[in-house]
C-alpha cells in the first residue's frame, strides 16, 4: 500500500519523495540534504516547484501536470534547483506513477548532477564528434551489409570512449522497443537478460526520455533503474547509455 512504498525507499541514498497534487508528502532524509534543508520539515507540504528557479517553475509545473494527466509510467527531465543557503543546483528527476490505477501519487527521484556536467559535456562532445556526417558515410562505404555497418559502427563508437564492451540496439516501433542487434565481449547473461529493454519504463524508458548521454559509475547507479544488481554481479564499474539520434528522434 502506499505506507509500504514510502518505508520502502526511506532509507535510500537518493532524495526519494512522494507528490500530492504537486505537494512534497513524503520525503526521505536525502531531499532536505538536497536542497540544504534543515529538517524534513522544510521541504514536506512545501509545493514542489519551490524549490526550483522561478525562470523554470513554470515549465516544471507543466511537466508535473502532464505526468499526471496522461499517467506515464516514468517521466525524466532535469531543472536548476534553488537550495535553501541561495545556491543553485542541477538536478536530474524521474517521477514514477503509482501502480495503482485510481492513485494520484506520484513518486519522485532526484539527485544533484552538478558536478558530473563538465563529464557529461565532454561525453556529448565525444560522441558528437564521433558521429559526424562523415564518420558516418566511412561506415557506410565498408558493406552494404546492415549488421556490418553496425558492427563497425559500435566499434567506433567503443574506440572513441575508450571502452571495452558495448552492445547496440535498435527501435521496434510496433511493439515499443529496443532490440539487441549486435554486441562486443558482452557477458551471455546480459545478451540473455537485456535483449529487448521497453521504451516505456526501466533502462530503455529512461533512454528514449532523454535522449541524451549518461554516464554512471556503479557505485552511484540510480536505484529507479534496473539491472543494478546485475551489471554489478558482472563487474561493471561504469554504465554508458549513448542514444543515436536523427533529427532529435532516437533510432
Amino acid at each position: 500500500g502506499a505506507r509500504a512504498d514510502e518505508q520502502r525507499h526511506v532509507h535510500s541514498a537518493e532524495a526519494a519523495a512522494v507528490l500530492e497534487e504537486g505537494t512534497y508528502a513524503f520525503v526521505n532524509d536525502a531531499v532536505p540534504k538536497l536542497f540544504s534543508a534543515g529538517s524534513s520539515d522544510e521541504v514536506r507540504q512545501k509545493p514542489f516547484t519551490d524549490f526550483v528557479i522561478e525562470p523554470e517553475r513554470v515549465h516544471v509545473q507543466t511537466v508535473l501536470k502532464k505526468h499526471v494527466s496522461t499517467k506515464q509510467p516514468i517521466t525524466a527531465f532535469e531543472y536548476t534547483g534553488q537550495r535553501k543557503d541561495g545556491s543553485v543546483i542541477d538536478v536530474e528527476v524521474v517521477l514514477v506513477s503509482s501502480a495503482q490505477q485510481k492513485d494520484h501519487r506520484v513518486f519522485v527521484f532526484q539527485r544533484d548532477v552538478s558536478d558530473r556536467k563538465r563529464l557529461e559535456q565532454e561525453l556529448r562532445r565525444r560522441t558528437e564528434e564521433m558521429l559526424h556526417l562523415d564518420e558516418v558515410i566511412t561506415a557506410l562505404s565498408f558493406s552494404h551489409d546492415p549488421r556490418k555497418i553496425l558492427q563497425h559502427t559500435l566499434q567506433k563508437i567503443l574506440h572513441a570512449l575508450s571502452f571495452e564492451m558495448g552492445a547496440m540496439y535498435l527501435i521496434e516501433d510496433k511493439r515499443r522497443v529496443l532490440e539487441l542487434q549486435d554486441h562486443h565481449n558482452m557477458p551471455e547473461r546480459f545478451v540473455t537478460k537485456l535483449a529487448e529493454l521497453s521504451m516505456e519504463e526501466g533502462l530503455g524508458g529512461y533512454v528514449s526520455k532523454t535522449l541524451h548521454p549518461n554516464f554512471f559509475l556503479m557505485e552511484k547507479y540510480p536505484c529507479y533503474l534496473a539491472y543494478r544488481s546485475l551489471f554489478s554481479e558482472m563487474n561493471f564499474s561504469v554504465v554508458c547509455l549513448v542514444p543515436l539520434l536523427d533529427h532529435e528522434k532516437l533510432v
